[in-house]
């Protein structure tokens, strides 16, 4: 929740601009998130002690984005603990693997956390872990287009997928990861529907 409410936080029309209790509230999230974190570096997704590299993945990334935009405004204790918190995550990402099945949109969320870490720490082992796993997202997309996850296509889970990676493709432009999206494009477009007299 801490990275919407930090967007928000910084645009004029928002309720929440520069509000000092959002401020406070979104650092209090960034804090907490740390404190709940195993020492290992992973996070739970719905059981305790599940350990699990989607929920990691996905926590690494809005977490780091929050800290980004909002490292100036933290203690130096409170910095400490964040970016030591975000290290181990991405460590975590880099040593484990999904365990429930081949989950393209978990792995996609790895794959630019870890690209984003790369860069903001200056880490070439979470770049290097990055591009393995985005690499292992596109070998493993149909010729139809779809990404897999579990053992099919998931058209919900296809639009999460695509954020990623077009996140991805926007920090690091690939013309591989284009024609992927490409093709990605082509399968999700027969799973829209307009309703008639709607925007």
């Amino acid at each position: 929740n801490v990275y919407p409410l930090t967007l928000l936080l910084g645009i004029k029309e928002s309720l929440f601009y520069e509000n000092p209790k959002t401020l406070d509230t979104i650092k209090r999230g960034l804090v907490y998130a740390c404190r709940i974190q195993h020492s290992n570096g992973s996070f739970d997704q719905a059981f305790p002690y599940e350990q699990s590299f989607g929920a990691t993945a996905f926590l690494l990334h809005s977490l780091l984005g929050s800290y980004q935009k909002l490292g100036s405004e933290l203690s130096l204790q409170e910095k400490k603990g964040i970016t030591d918190c975000l290290e181990r995550a991405s460590s975590f990402l880099c040593r484990e693997t999904e365990k429930h099945g081949f989950i393209s949109n978990h792995i996609a969320g790895a794959s630019l956390a870890l690209l984003e870490a790369g860069r903001y720490f200056d880490r070439t082992e979470f770049k290097v872990c990055s591009d393995r796993l985005l690499d292992r997202v596109i070998k493993n997309q149909s010729e139809e287009g779809w990404f897999m996850e579990y053992a099919g296509a998931d058209p919900g889970y296809q639009t999460l997928c695509l954020q990623y990676l077009a996140e991805i493709n926007g920090l690091k432009p690939s013309t591989v990861l284009e024609k992927s999206l490409h093709r990605a494009l082509e399968f999700i477009q027969w799973f829209v529907f307009k309703l008639y007299g709607r925007i």
